[in-house]
Parts: structure tokens; C-alpha cells; sequence
């Protein structure tokens, strides 16, 4: 669905899919609710603790990206077929240096912008892609399809436990058929399998990155850890907090909006074709600009997030912009969006940033998985600062690559975790104050 490039194959596939990937679906689900607490609470809060009490240094990074794929997978795939990369630490660094190998060494451009002449080149033994790249995507190919097949082995066995349903393997598997009656099953799962394969990718890594970010500011402004914590300070530690508890979070709610637009997972251009009447682009300057058709188009959520007009310091992490587009409402009401404000009640002003957030893109082409990434950050951000403060390791290279992804320094973040104080209460300032630096942090 990623790389379709007409907008009806593109909605219909998408349309198998959206019911699941919507809040009001994630909110009820008790496949969620298990799979929260089978990777979060079983997983990855005693390794958490252990680290905690040795004060050992460790990547933050890596974790993260074990925990989102379990997560992710676990809610593709079922627990039983899903990765546990926060435990098997082999398998976890094995499939990560294929999936590096994919991405990281920014090969793709090629097989991207230029596939006819990198597969006619390949044929002369001219490779512009080496073989190990393409080895390494065959693997990741065969490892999705396999987990695919796992799951569509038992699929007429009915429902499973909470948290063992292949939520989106049976909702896509299903919906295939449903729409096309001539597919096959051998052709629905390769359809299933490439698709989840996309899925997998973007649901990791984007997420994993994002976190990454808001750690790396977090751990600038102690005081902001503190307000945090005591923000969290009613939840429980087991069972993991519902989605709706987490939209009831202010200050969760503007840090990680904030994180995302200052740093987007995905800084770089998201391309669409015009459509065959060609379009009308309309600047703010008001004067219309006439596109032809079949021609590729682009914005990006840097740009976008960089407007002084609408975000003042633009190059400052200042959570406490977004305070009236999350305070004015609350988190419960049932228009409101797991990723913006009530627009029922926005001002002209929060309007303006919410129309400029662009972190998942908009409209059609809007990214599918939103509402899941949302809630699995917000679910991880909880789980660690409701327990922890964290201390990022100085002497870092921090610096954000100039790319399509938005990687930090050399891919990882060495920090430190700290518990808080017995009684679970800190005595932070009572307001978010960033300072007026324009750096912000």
C-alpha cells in the first residue's frame, strides 16, 4: 500500500485495514490489553529494573526498537508468532543488522527512483544495489512470510485468547478475499506477507526514533521529568494503563506532539503523483499554481514544522506550545483524536499548528498505523517515567541525519536510569518552563 501509486487501489487496500488501526478499535481492544502487559509489564519493566538498580549504561535505542516490534508483531502476528526481541537479544541483533543493511546504508534510492535501470544494470553485472543488500532483504522477505504462515495455519481454528489473535494478518487475509473472490490463497498471503512487511518496518522504527528523541529532551530538563512522573503518579504499575488513561495526560500529550514536530521520525519528502486532471496548489500567498498530471509532488513535515508564523522558535523544543490544544478539552471527549485537538473547539490559533502537524502526513495517503503508534508510545513513555528518571550518557553525537529518516548520530543513545524517591512523589517547579533560548534545550 506504501508505494501504490493510484489513489483506488491505494483506498481500497487501505479500507481492509482502517477499522482495526482506528482509536475507537484500539480503545476496546483485549487483544491490546493483553499484548500491553505480556511486552511491557512482563518483558520489558524487569529488564528496566534491573538496569535501574546497577546503574549500568545502555542504549535506549535498541530497547525501544525491541519493544515496539514486539508490540507491533504481537498485534500482526499474535503473541505466539510475534518477536520477544526484548529477551532474545541474538535474534533481535540479527534481525536488526539485516534490517540496517536495508535501510540504514541508504541503498534503496536506487531500486526506488530507478528500478528499471538498476534491475537491467544487475543483469550486466553492474550492481548499483550490492548483493548483500539484496541477500538481506530476501531474508527479511522469507522471515515475514514465515510468521504469515504460522498465522494462516490455524486460521480456521477460530478466535484465540486475547492477545493470540493475528489481528491484522486475519482482517487483511480475509478482506483479500472478500475482494477479489478469484485470488487464491497462495496469492492472498504473498499479498498479506508484502504488506506486513511494510508495516513491520514503518511501525518500529518510526516510533523507536521518535522516543528517542523525546528521552534525549526529556533528560535536559529534570523538572519536566518530575512533572511527568507526578503525572503518572495515579496509574498503577500493572496493569498497564488503558489508551483512554493515556489520553487523559496532559503533559504526555504535548511533549511527545512537540518531539514529533521539532524531530519527525520521517523529515524527508512524502512524494504523490497528480492526478490525471492535474491539481491546483494554493500557497498561503492565496495565488493558485496550476500542476499538470502525472507529476511528482512533495511536502515534508520539516518544512511544515519549521514555519515561524506558526510555531515561533521554530528550532526550540518547547512542549508548552501545544497547552491550549490539549488543555482547552478534555482528552476524553469522543471527537477528539488520538494525534490533535477537538477541532469542534479550536481556536483559530490551535487550528493553524494542528492543520501544520504533519508528522503522519493527511488526508487519503495519511499514515495508516497513527493511532497505534501514538498509543504505543505513549505506553512506553508512561511505563518509564512512571519509574524512572533518565540520564543521557554526555559525549554523544546527538545530531539528527540530513535524510529521508530522521537517525540520530551514530544510531544509538547511551543513557542511564535512575529510580525515583521511595515515596513516588517529586517536587518539581508547578509550570513547564523551557527558557527563552532559541537552541531550547
Amino acid at each position: 500500500m506504501f508505494s501504490t501509486i493510484g489513489s483506488r487501489p491505494h483506498s481500497d487496500r487501505k479500507r481492509l485495514q482502517s477499522n482495526i488501526y482506528s482509536k475507537s478499535y484500539l480503545q476496546s481492544s483485549e487483544d491490546i490489553r493483553a499484548i500491553s502487559t505480556a511486552v511491557v509489564i512482563d518483558r520489558l519493566i524487569p529488564i528496566l529494573d534491573k538496569l535501574a538498580e546497577t546503574g549500568q549504561e545502555f542504549d535506549i535505542m535498541e530497547t525501544l526498537y525491541s519493544a515496539t516490534m514486539d508490540l507491533v508483531t504481537a498485534f500482526q502476528f499474535g503473541l505466539s508468532s510475534s518477536t520477544d526481541f526484548l529477551c532474545d537479544v541474538a535474534e533481535r541483533r540479527r534481525w536488526l543488522e539485516l534490517y540496517q543493511k536495508r535501510h540504514i546504508h541508504r541503498f534503496a534510492f536506487f531500486s526506488q527512483e530507478f528500478p528499471t535501470l538498476t534491475s537491467f544494470l544487475a543483469k550486466l553485472q553492474i550492481r548499483l544495489v550490492p548483493r548483500w543488500v539484496d541477500d538481506a532483504n530476501a531474508q527479511l522477505e522469507a522471515w515475514c512470510l514465515s510468521h504469515v504462515d504460522r498465522c494462516l495455519a490455524t486460521h480456521s481454528s477460530g478466535a484465540q485468547p486475547p492477545g493470540f489473535n493475528p489481528v491484522v494478518v486475519n482482517a487483511l487475509y480475509e478482506g483479500l478475499i472478500r475482494q477479489d473472490p478469484s485470488l487464491t490463497p497462495s496469492q492472498a498471503r504473498l499479498l498479506v506477507a508484502s504488506e506486513l512487511l511494510d508495516q513491520v518496518a514503518a511501525g518500529h522504527e518510526t516510533s523507536s526514533l521518535t522516543m528517542t528523541q523525546l528521552i534525549l529532551h526529556l533528560s535536559a530538563f529534570p523538572n519536566l521529568q518530575g512533572l511527568l512522573h507526578r503525572e503518572f503518579s495515579s496509574l498503577p504499575h500493572d496493569p498497564p494503563p488503558s489508551p483512554r488513561e493515556l489520553d487523559a495526560f496532559p503533559l504526555l500529550q504535548v511533549v511527545l506532539r512537540e518531539t514529533l514536530r521539532l524531530t519527525p521520525p520521517i523529515p524527508g519528502p512524502q512524494p504523490r503523483i497528480t492526478p490525471p486532471s492535474g491539481c491546483f496548489l494554493t500557497p498561503p500567498s492565496g495565488k493558485q499554481y496550476f500542476i499538470p498530471r502525472d507529476v511528482r509532488i512533495s511536502a515534508s513535515a520539516y518544512a511544515l514544522h519549521r514555519n515561524p508564523d506558526v510555531f515561533p522558535m521554530p528550532t526550540a523544543w518547547r512542549p508548552d506550545r501545544w497547552l491550549d490544544n490539549f488543555i482547552s478539552t478534555p482528552a476524553s471527549s469522543p471527537g477528539r483524536s488520538m494525534n490533535g485537538p477537538d477541532k469542534s473547539t479550536a481556536t483559530s490559533e490551535t487550528e493553524t499548528k494542528d492543520r501544520y502537524f504533519w508528522a503522519f502526513g493527511s488526508g487519503g495517503r495519511m499514515c495508516l498505523g497513527s493511532n497505534l503508534a501514538m498509543l504505543q508510545m505513549k505506553l512506553l513513555i508512561a511505563a518509564l517515567y512512571a519509574r524512572y528518571k533518565t540520564v543521557v550518557v554526555e559525549g554523544q553525537d546527538t545530531s539528527v541525519a540530513d535524510g529521508y529518516m530522521g537517525y540520530i548520530g551514530n544510531g544509538k543513545l547511551m543513557i542511564r536510569l535512575e529510580k525515583w524517591e521511595a515515596s513516588g512523589r517529586s517536587r518539581p517547579d508547578s509550570a513547564i518552563s523551557m527558557g527563552s533560548g532559541e537552541s531550547g534545550v
